[in-house]
């Protein structure tokens, strides 16, 4: 061994592990996460590891069919909401003033009815939020229509039904995710009912 690759063994020889890496941090309160601070002892080992997901272990409320309006809260991160709702106008409303510490936060809603003639769902990005003009809402209708994008101002998507020709049935389903601070992400794919209703799903700023 030459001279260079000897001292290059012994330093690697001093800073061998022997204790691991202590997570002093992250602190995660549903779904924040605090910047970890990591205190190296020696190596790279970990002895905390720290676990994120978008699925609570707790079910979300189920919206009724009627006219009560809903306020969904941080608390319902990771919720999947059942929604019922077939012949009534409802509003839905998301976690008002979502600040950049809530990305990452997931409200799902299943439609568990189909929604007739005069069912209206109205789900509001709550008060200083707007949807993120990344989303994207697919109704269907004999098969799915084109995607739908909302304008970057808009705040409020509004779902009609239909008797027959429901694009809003048992199935359909809205994923909503923070993605920055007052912004909300939506992923929605309808199901239909008869042919469908192509405009089913609109978006507007209120």
């Amino acid at each position: 061994m030459g001279a260079f690759g000897k001292k290059r063994y012994q330093a690697m020889a001093k800073i061998a592990p022997t204790e691991g890496v202590t997570m002093t941090s992250p602190t995660i309160s549903s779904p924040i996460i605090t910047s970890a601070a990591i205190s190296e002892a020696a190596g790279l080992q970990v002895s905390a590891t720290a676990k994120v997901t978008n699925i609570s272990n707790a079910s979300g409320d189920t919206l009724a069919n009627d006219t009560a309006a809903s306020n969904f809260v941080n608390g319902d991160h990771g919720k999947i909401v059942l929604c019922n709702l077939a012949s009534a106008s409802k509003t839905v409303t998301l976690p008002v003033s979502s600040e950049a510490k809530r990305i990452g936060q997931q409200i799902t809603i299943i439609q568990n009815a189909d929604l007739v003639a005069s069912g209206v769902l109205i789900i509001s990005a709550g008060t200083s939020n707007t949807f993120s003009v990344n989303s994207f809402a697919m109704a269907k209708t004999a098969v799915y229509q084109a995607a739908q994008r909302p304008a970057d101002a808009n705040n409020t998507i509004t779902i009609t039904g239909a008797n027959s020709n429901s694009s809003w049935a048992v199935g359909s389903k809205a994923v909503f995710t923070c993605v920055a601070a007052n912004e909300w992400h939506f992923a929605i794919m309808a199901e239909a009912i008869g042919t469908g209703k192509a405009d089913a799903i609109a978006f507007s700023t209120v």
